[in-house]
């Protein structure tokens, strides 16, 4: 659970030590974005998870 807070802590500082690149913006946005998304994914799995073992 602490994996998601961690990655979007690296994708901060990436972009504010110089993603002034368009291209470098694009690709952290669109990594936060797949993050997220990996994320709820992961979330989902757990819940299914523990909903098979009520």
């Amino acid at each position: 659970q602490a994996k998601l807070p961690a990655i979007l802590h690296i994708i901060d500082d990436a972009e504010e030590k110089g993603a002034h690149q368009p291209g470098v913006r694009a690709w952290l946005k669109a990594l936060r974005k797949v993050s997220y998304e990996a994320n709820n994914v992961f979330d989902e799995f757990k819940y299914e998870a523990l909903a098979r073992q009520a």
